[in-house]
């Protein structure tokens, strides 16, 4: 990248410089482009001293929904994950439960039988909580929704009304599913009946 430094646009500059702290409104609106952003200051920046618009628009914000909100959860998540020695404070565990419970939330009133949903978005919530260990808000009707969501050929398209298989959202489906099966296994009998569950 260094050899690039004068060829690449400003944008990108600034993600691979570490001496320059990386500006979300040099980068698209689109959530993936937003959360890499996030992510390198939440993964970089001491928690002590993370750029004022983290804090306020990415810690402290209250109106994410979608991917923004799965993302902003999962940049809050990363960072406690990566800044483990650090204190984040009884503040953080209730910003996270919060977070959490929005998400499920959104979960519970998507991917209603009589509408086209995003299935990427879908996979995307089980997969986050359960990696993060909010395993517990997860409800296997969730998962079986997931599951009849699949195409023919067992994988899984970006949006419900789709044909096609898609790589991401297949990704996802196959770790929430996945993910939500090492749940059940804790115990012979749950693990059996996800076994049938999976199988149906």
């Amino acid at each position: 990248m260094e050899e690039l430094g004068d060829s690449v646009p400003d944008m990108w500059a600034r993600i691979y410089d570490s001496s320059v702290t990386p500006d979300p409104d040099l980068v698209p609106m689109t959530p993936s482009d937003k959360s890499l952003v996030w992510l390198l200051v939440a993964l970089n920046a001491h928690p002590s001293n993370v750029p004022q618009w983290f804090q306020k628009n990415i810690v402290e914000y209250d109106y994410f929904t979608g991917y923004n909100l799965t993302h902003q959860f999962a940049t809050l998540v990363a960072q406690e994950f990566i800044w483990e020695d650090y204190d984040f404070g009884s503040e953080r565990a209730t910003r996270l439960d919060e977070l959490a419970r929005r998400i499920a939330d959104e979960e519970d009133s998507a991917c209603v039988s009589d509408e086209n949903c995003c299935v990427d978005l879908y996979a995307e919530r089980i997969h986050f909580l359960i990696i993060a260990g909010y395993e517990g808000l997860v409800k296997r009707e969730w998962v079986q929704r997931l599951l009849d969501a699949r195409l023919e050929n067992g994988l899984w398209s970006f949006y419900s009304i789709e044909n096609k298989h898609s790589w991401h959202p297949t990704h996802l489906g196959m770790w929430a599913v996945a993910s939500y099966q090492g749940i059940l296994q804790r115990g012979e009998e749950e693990r059996q009946d996800m076994v049938g569950f999976i199988r149906e």
